[in-house]
């Protein structure tokens, strides 16, 4: 008798549920957990787990009139999640230890996308179903669900094993082959349609169906390899790896929004389940409906970047490297006028360049490192307040989104002066400056007499500085025509960000390496 209104959250890998606390829901939800992650193990060894939890939560407790709140209950939840992680397959260990710890079954071979163990064949049949459905992802407008073969025409795309109840059919439907009728009940999920009215509700008007939309951030593939993309990009020939997700979700979910109302910050909290499960379906909309749709808007990216994942609270970007950039900062301001300039939201990501030929599975850890580092990333602005989080690394520079907003329009104005190669000599000049720089930084330090107060203040004022402006004078007496983009450049380097109380000199290095990368390989 439970119906989607008691899905709270479902999404990038989580759902919250609620449901009826009797003893029978509690068993029932226990048995399935058990069910669930013995197939889980079966079929994918120890890499995928579901850990599964519940409390108790009455209408008192919404009211605060039991001495306990929402926010409590739902730091109760997570407790006894991260408890469940501790316990992985003890159910398993206790009916089936062979399964558990037993090595008769082990397979010589290795699948050469996923690295499980097979038989024989070069891929596992996971990643052949998925290789499939990938394929033909991209020219599929509804996803057919149904328990027999017969109630929809065509041969289904693939079966999902019947874990809890029966097996489940699934069919790729275009509106060439959209079924005309159906003899029993089936389900129908139209994927990504604006257009609530295009939702099919029947067959006739006697036959109803289970319809409904659905969201898909990658239903999208690259016509060629990922050595052709790579061929696309300005400069050396590299793959641009991003990943992105919000900051403190979990916290948010638990404890509500401060600012709740544009421009005003409270220290009430505004918290309802009402709006958890709208924040939810929000993010959803944004990850998996707004940010594919960015990308396909924009001309110059078609062809040079796809969405691999977005939804829930993530994405997973793949592309020419070049372009990387840019469409993160764009994300990141789209995400930001979308939350209303909440100051409760931040984003985070990761950056990296690797060849076309490098694992794409490597590639993503790597991304998510440096995303790792941009959440661990802490930053003072003008004002002396510490803040961290809703950062970028690129290049393994970890920054906050204003100060790289500040560097891409310094970047850009390299753009136009690079554009004439007989300038190249000034980006060795660039480099020559922030390695005297790192020198006198780390000559500062390595005499351990100041404090590291002490030496960010003393390193703005050594030799370096004066070596600076003599270098780029000269540059810019020779190169008259572009003078006043060189004082740009230089004002930049011995100036504060203009948000935080670092200064340029300690991102130019970021920006002689982006603008190496930018121009290697390029012919005259």
């Amino acid at each position: 008798g439970l119906t989607l209104a008691n899905i709270l959250y479902a999404s990038g890998g989580k759902f919250y549920l609620l449901l009826p606390n009797i003893g029978k829901v509690e068993s029932r939800l226990t048995d399935l957990s058990c069910k669930l992650n013995r197939w889980l193990f079966e079929e994918f060894g120890s890499d995928l787990y579901v850990r599964t939890a519940s409390v108790a939560l009455s209408g008192d407790d919404l009211t605060r009139q039991s001495g306990k709140t929402l926010y409590d209950k739902w730091d109760h939840l997570t407790r006894k999640l991260v408890y469940s992680d501790r316990q992985r397959y003890h159910e398993i260990a206790t009916s089936d230890y062979e399964l558990l710890f037993g090595t008769e079954n082990v397979k010589p071979n290795t699948c050469e996308v996923c690295h499980s163990s097979i038989d024989a064949s070069s891929r596992c049949s996971t990643c052949e179903k998925m290789a499939r459905v990938g394929s033909l992802l991209g020219i599929t407008s509804y996803i057919g669900l149904a328990d027999n073969e017969s109630e929809i025409t065509g041969e289904p795309i693939f079966k999902l094993d019947g874990v809890f109840s029966r097996d489940t059919l699934v069919w790729l439907l275009s509106d060439d082959n959209f079924p005309s009728s159906v003899k029993n009940n089936i389900s129908i999920l139209r994927i990504n349609e604006g257009n609530i009215g295009r939702i099919p509700l029947s067959f006739s008007y006697s036959e109803r169906i289970n319809s409904g939309l659905m969201i898909l951030g990658s239903n999208h593939k690259f016509d060629c390899t990922f050595e052709k993309i790579a061929e696309k990009s300005y400069g050396i020939k590299r793959l641009g790896i991003l990943r992105m997700d919000v900051d403190d979700l979990g916290k948010i979910f638990s404890q509500g929004l401060k600012s709740y109302r544009h421009g005003e910050f409270s220290d009430r909290r505004f918290y309802s389940l009402g709006r958890i499960t709208t924040l939810s379906f929000q993010l959803n909309l944004f990850f998996g409906g707004i940010i594919p749709q960015l990308i396909i808007n924009d001309e110059s990216l078609s062809g040079k970047v796809t969405v691999v994942y977005s939804g829930g609270d993530d994405l997973f970007l793949l592309g020419a490297w070049h372009v990387i950039p840019k469409i993160a900062m764009e994300i990141r301001k789209s995400f930001h006028h979308f939350t209303c300039f909440n100051s409760c939201f931040g984003i985070s990501g990761g950056i990296v360049v690797t060849g076309g030929k490098f694992p794409i599975y490597k590639s993503a850890e790597m991304a998510g490192d440096a995303e790792t580092r941009a959440k661990n990333n802490n930053y003072q602005l003008l004002n002396g307040e510490v803040r961290e989080k809703n950062s970028l690394t690129f290049l393994d520079v970890p920054m906050s989104w204003n100060e790289y907003e500040e560097i891409y329009e310094i970047y850009q104005e390299m753009v136009r002066i690079f554009h004439n190669k007989k300038y190249n000599p000034l980006l060795t000049r660039l480099r020559e400056i922030s390695y005297l720089f790192e020198k006198d930084r780390m000559d500062l330090e390595r005499k351990k007499v100041y404090p590291m107060r002490e030496i960010e203040k003393r390193l703005m004022a050594e030799k370096w500085r004066w070596r600076m402006v003599y270098s780029l004078s000269r540059f810019s007496q020779k190169y008259k025509e572009i003078e006043s983009e060189v004082n740009e450049i230089r004002t930049f380097i011995v100036s504060q960000m203009r948000t935080t109380k670092k200064y340029g000199i300690e991102f130019l290095p970021l920006l002689s390496r982006w603008w190496e990368l930018r121009t290697r390989g390029e012919k005259d």
